[in-house]
């Protein structure tokens, strides 16, 4: 079964045993065959209840799936409830690890390509703050001459997933810096062959202590940096924190209308906030099934003050932003124009050190939350310069086409004089003015001491 990529999620997970352990409500061999697991499945934790029938073959009487080296059944069980969630063993061929990293730790993920070298820095420093912080992390082979394995040559497999189990620098026997990558083949066996592998003589007995490098085919190997970055195509980060509380929240959601959802936090810290929306897995595959573009804004409310968090827009499972959250009342604004043209229903859910509340309301608790939201947003900013080149040292503008999906014109008077704008674009291409303003051009009339916002939306399918 070409699951690797579940796998490898799961051999990264059993480095911390709890983070399997707690997801097994029953979790041991019981006379009855019954075995419930939970699993973060849409963003909603629910359990899953299953037997303990797994295919076999009618020669071997062996699994024809997955199976341990041993007597344990707990990878058996996962695969198992894996596969019942989306409808049988055929459906979970091939996929992102990323997918499993949600769904069974209810932690956010993200990933990098490695196939640009500006960021090879950028993913090392993840890699180290990956360590550091105990996320759990896999990487993707890419496909070597079509998906051919390139077992015999350097010990790789193309198109599979790896664990991806700790990085190193260290010094070789000739003083030298070296960046070492760790990884596992979910397959326990079949290891990369190059520099660093098992039997490089690179190694000094004090490396190998140190690293606790064995001479095995067990699937484990350490493999130079440089090396990595040309065979493996991505890595994946799942940003786990065994002390966080998840909340979640169903909505449902027009295709017109955008949903606001009142959120409360008692604790403050850093909180992961995510739209989630049903897995492709579920759908046919000649449906050719497509992830609706996804706008998400968190705002602060105090006192009649409307701060922005954070935002973004994009296409995704799962479509999150991060930020430090001080206690209080928050609005979180999402717009998901579904691409069925029918309403759907999306989860919100909270990651962080506490519990969040949630409850649907609407735009009249704060009519003018974007506007508001942005034109402090726009205060702050340094693309915020005065018309002094024009002589009116007190009159400010700013504008901006942000990655939240939406851009501003922001204007704000602090002279004694009327400020009179008026803005024409000559090419308006992905973009929408936000209503009252409709068209290609508006005009303001800014009065002494007011200021004044036009938003620009983004259209996701542009």
């Amino acid at each position: 079964l070409g699951d690797c990529y579940f796998l490898s999620t799961l051999a990264s997970m059993a480095e911390w045993p709890d983070r399997i352990k707690r997801l097994f409500e029953i979790d041991t061999v019981n006379e009855q065959g019954i075995y419930a697991v939970k699993v973060c499945d849409m963003g909603v934790w629910k359990t899953v209840i299953i037997d303990d029938y797994f295919p076999c073959s009618p020669d071997t009487r062996k699994p024809i799936f997955t199976r341990s080296n041993g007597n344990e059944l707990w990878v058996m069980i996962l695969e198992k409830v894996w596969a019942k969630i989306y409808g049988g063993y055929a459906r979970i061929e091939a996929g992102l690890t990323r997918e499993c990293l949600h769904d069974l730790t209810g932690a956010p993920t993200k990933y990098f390509l490695t196939g640009n070298p500006n960021t090879y820095e950028e993913i090392w420093k993840e890699l180290l703050n990956g360590e550091k912080s105990h996320y759990i992390m896999t990487a993707g082979a890419g496909d070597f001459f079509e998906g051919a394995d390139l077992l015999s040559s350097i010990g790789l497999v193309g198109s599979h997933a790896y664990s991806l189990l700790s990085v190193a620098e260290v010094k070789d026997k000739y003083g030298k810096n070296v960046r070492l990558v760790r990884l596992r083949n979910p397959w326990g066996q079949s290891e990369w062959t190059g520099d660093w592998s098992d039997n490089s003589s690179l190694w000094t007995p004090e490396l190998r202590r140190q690293l606790g490098v064995e001479k095995k085919d067990d699937g484990i190997f350490f493999m130079p940096y440089e090396e990595f970055l040309k065979h493996f195509e991505d890595v994946q980060f799942c940003m786990i924190y065994d002390h966080y509380e998840y909340t979640s929240f169903r909505v449902k959601s027009s295709p017109k209308k955008a949903a606001y959802i009142k959120m409360n936090i008692s604790s403050g810290g850093k909180y992961f906030i995510t739209v989630n929306q049903k897995s492709k897995r579920h759908f046919p595959e000649n449906s050719n099934y497509e992830y609706t573009p996804v706008t998400l804004i968190v705002c602060r409310v105090s006192h009649n003050e409307v701060e922005l968090v954070e935002g973004i827009q994009r296409a995704d499972r799962e479509v999150w932003v991060e930020g430090h959250l001080r206690p209080g009342e928050y609005i979180i604004y999402v717009k998901i124009p579904w691409l069925s043209g029918q309403s759907n229903d999306f989860v919100i859910s909270a990651y962080g050190p506490g519990k969040a509340g949630f409850q649907s309301t609407n735009k009249k608790v704060c009519p003018n939350l974007l506007e508001s939201a942005f034109s402090n947003y726009a205060r702050k900013s340094k693309r915020l310069q005065s018309y002094a080149g024009d002589g009116e040292p007190d009159c400010f503008n700013a504008t901006d086409l942000t990655t939240m999906g939406f851009g501003y014109c922001y204007y704000r008077n602090k002279s004694c004089k009327t400020l009179e704008v008026e803005v024409f674009y000559k090419e308006f291409i992905g973009l929408k003015l936000r209503k009252p303003h409709t068209g290609r051009e508006f005009s303001l009339v800014v009065g002494p001491g007011e200021e004044a916002i036009v938003l620009l939306k983004t259209l996701p399918r542009s």
